[in-house]
């Protein structure tokens, strides 16, 4: 049997694939991956963060009345803690915690090394060609557009990075994503 996930879905964890296939096609997945990866959850110290995050992979409400048992209160306390812990910068906590750290800070003071960061996994996690990728180079493209003379200090690493992003998409896809998003939205009944 074949089985077409979300495209959203296809870089969240077992769990949050897992709730949605149960949502929509009504069984559990026992395929080799969600095998696996249920085999190493059962070993995961990493575990422990999973609660603050909701079965569609989004972040739960931040700040926090109490402290998590972790001892995160706030977005930016949380990214700081899954950075500096065993996970990845590509594991989808951290992704997910950074892009909220992103959505808060981006009109109030943006961190370029942070949205650099988080556009390279985007094309890691979800690939190149992926529309969440194509929005979040968009974004990068619209803030180096905003801040001309920000590009000019810019560390020599961080042009490196942004070359090589630029380098991975394809000009057509970037045009067909970024028309596709300013058509005007069907009417839902």
């Amino acid at each position: 049997m074949c089985i077409c996930y979300d495209a959203r879905f296809m870089w969240l964890p077992r769990l949050i694939r897992c709730a949605s296939i149960e949502r929509v096609w009504h069984f559990t997945c026992d395929c080799r991956r969600c095998t696996l990866e249920r085999e190493r959850e059962a070993a995961d110290e990493t575990m422990v963060w999973d609660d603050l995050f909701d079965t569609g992979g989004r972040l739960r409400a931040l700040p926090l009345a109490e402290p998590h048992p972790t001892g995160v209160c706030s977005v930016l306390q949380l990214y700081e803690r899954l950075a500096d812990s065993a996970l990845a910068i590509t594991d989808w906590r951290t992704h997910t915690a950074r892009e909220a750290v992103l959505m808060e800070t981006m009109a109030s003071g943006l961190d370029m090394a942070l949205l650099v960061e988080h556009v390279e996994c985007t094309a890691l996690l979800a690939g190149a060609m992926h529309p969440h990728h194509v929005k979040w180079f968009v974004t990068l493209e619209q803030v180096l557009a905003e801040n001309a003379h920000v590009c000019a200090e810019l560390d020599p690493a961080l042009t490196r990075a942004i070359a090589s992003i630029r380098r991975r998409v394809h000009p057509q896809v970037l045009q067909w994503n970024t028309l596709l998003s300013e058509l005007p939205q069907t009417p839902r009944n």
